[in-house]
C-alpha cells in the first residue's frame, strides 16, 4: 500500500514539474519575442496559480548594460493606481464613512460649485421680424428666434460619488485646462486648476448610465477622500492598504528609493522623464516592484481571510456592462475591468497602466485562483501579453 501511494505521489510530482516546465517555455517564448520587438529592455512577469508563485525576469534595465531587472526594481504603475483609489473608496463606504449616493458637492468647499446636468428646452419665440419694417434689402429676410430655459418638469442631476467610481459621471477623461506637456503631463495640475475646471464645466447629457472613461473622475474621487479625512492621498494608502498588505515598496514619493526606480523608455527605446503628479495623483501616481505587486495579487485571489479581503472582493463586482466596438463585452467594477477569458463562464478581472516610459498589467481569474502581474520599463502596452498567459494558466 505504501509503495502504491509513493508511486502516485511521484506521478503527481513529475506531472506538476512537467506542467511548470511547459509553462515556463511558453512564457519564455512570448516574453522574449516581446522584448526583442521593444529594444530588449526590462520585463518582469509574475504568476500565481493556486498559491504556486513563479517570477520570470527578462531583458536589461538599460539597452546594452547587461543588467537584468530584479525583485527590487521599481516601475511606474500608471493607471493601475486607480485600483488602489477604488479600494480606499470601497473601504470607506463599507465602514460607513462615505455614502456612495452622496453628491460630490457635499464634500467640496462651499465656494466651488460642481457640474450638474439640467435638461434644457428651446422653443421658438413668437416675435415680429424687425427687418421687415426697414429697408427693402432686408424685407425678404426670414428667421426664427428661440428662447431656451431649464425644463420645469425635471430636476437638475448632480454628480454622485458612485458615478465617479464607475466612470459614469459625464466628466471628460482629462480637464480642458490641463496645459500640454508631453514629458511630464500631470505635474503642474493643481487643486486650484481642478476647482477652476469644476466651476466652469457643464454636463451636456444625462449621467449615471453611460460609461465615459475619466482619469479626472478618479482623481476627483481621491481628492474628495482627502477632504473628508483631512489626510493626503499617499498617507491614506499607507495607513489603509499598504501597511495591511505589507507592501513596503509601493509609494508615490520615492525619495528614499530613487536608485531602485528604473529609467523609463519610449517605444523607440529613448529614456523618458519620470511622471509626477499633483491633484491628479489618484489616477496614476504610484510606483511599485514585483514583490509588492505579487503580494497584492495574492491578496485578491486567496481564499484565506486576508486583511482587506472583504473590501477587495467588493471591488471585483461588476457595476455596469459595456458592449460596443471599442470595449467589446466589458463590465466595469470599482477600479477594475471584467472581461470573458475564453468561455462565457470564465471571466478575468484586470487593470493596466501606461505612462511615458512604463507599462504594467495585473489580471486574475477568481474562480481558478490564478493571476499575473507584468511590469515593463518601455511604454508599450502589455495587456494582450497578460491575457494570453492567463488563458494558458486556465
Amino acid at each position: 500500500m505504501k509503495t502504491f501511494l509513493t508511486n502516485i505521489l511521484l506521478v503527481i510530482i513529475v506531472f506538476n514539474t512537467n506542467a511548470q516546465s511547459s509553462l515556463k517555455l511558453f512564457i519564455d517564448s512570448i516574453a522574449n519575442e516581446h522584448i526583442k520587438n521593444n529594444n530588449d529592455l526590462a520585463l518582469i512577469i509574475g504568476i500565481n496559480n493556486r498559491g504556486n508563485e513563479q517570477i520570470f525576469y527578462y531583458g536589461e534595465t538599460e539597452k546594452g548594460n547587461k543588467i537584468h531587472p530584479d525583485s527590487s526594481s521599481i516601475f511606474e504603475l500608471g493607471q493601475i493606481t486607480q485600483v488602489f483609489t477604488s479600494i480606499l473608496y470601497a473601504d470607506m463606504v463599507i465602514k460607513g464613512e462615505l455614502n456612495a449616493d452622496d453628491q460630490i458637492q457635499k464634500y467640496l468647499p462651499v465656494t466651488i460649485t460642481s457640474p450638474m446636468y439640467e435638461k434644457i428646452i428651446c422653443k421658438p419665440l413668437q416675435r415680429e421680424n424687425p427687418f421687415q419694417k426697414n429697408a427693402d434689402d432686408y424685407s425678404k429676410i426670414e428667421y426664427t428666434q428661440y428662447v431656451c430655459h431649464p425644463d420645469p418638469d425635471t430636476k437638475p442631476q448632480p454628480i454622485l460619488l458612485c458615478y465617479l467610481s464607475t466612470h459614469t459621471s459625464g466628466l471628460p477623461n482629462l480637464p480642458d485646462n490641463l496645459k500640454k506637456n508631453k514629458k511630464n503631463p500631470y505635474a503642474s495640475y493643481s487643486k486650484e486648476n481642478l476647482y477652476e475646471f469644476l466651476k466652469k464645466y457643464s454636463l451636456s447629457s444625462p449621467i449615471g448610465y453611460d460609461f465615459h472613461y475619466s482619469l479626472l473622475g478618479t482623481s476627483l474621487l481621491g481628492h474628495i477622500m482627502e477632504l473628508k479625512t483631512k489626510s493626503n492621498y499617499e498617507d491614506l494608502l499607507l495607513k489603509n492598504i499598504f501597511s495591511k498588505l505589507n507592501m513596503n515598496n509601493t509609494r508615490i514619493s520615492l525619495n528614499y528609493d530613487k536608485n531602485r526606480l528604473l529609467n523609463g523608455h519610449s517605444k523607440n527605446g529613448k529614456i523618458t522623464d519620470h511622471w509626477t503628479f499633483n491633484v491628479l495623483a489618484p489616477s496614476g501616481a504610484l510606483n511599485s516592484n514585483i514583490t509588492d505587486m505579487m503580494k497584492f495579487l495574492y491578496a485578491n485571489i486567496s481564499t484565506d481571510k486576508y486583511p482587506l479581503k472583504d473590501v477587495l472582493d467588493y471591488t471585483h463586482n461588476p457595476r455596469i456592462l459595456i458592449n460596443n466596438k471599442k470595449y467589446g463585452s466589458t463590465s466595469v467594477a470599482l477600479g477594475w475591468m471584467v472581461n470573458p477569458l475564453n468561455t462565457e463562464n470564465l471571466n478575468y478581472v484586470w487593470q493596466s497602466g501606461l505612462t511615458g516610459g512604463f507599462a504594467s498589467f495585473i489580471g486574475f481569474v477568481e474562480t481558478s485562483r490564478s493571476g499575473i502581474v507584468i511590469l515593463s520599463n518601455t511604454s508599450v502596452p502589455v495587456e494582450n501579453l497578460g491575457k494570453i498567459i492567463l488563458q494558458k494558466l486556465n
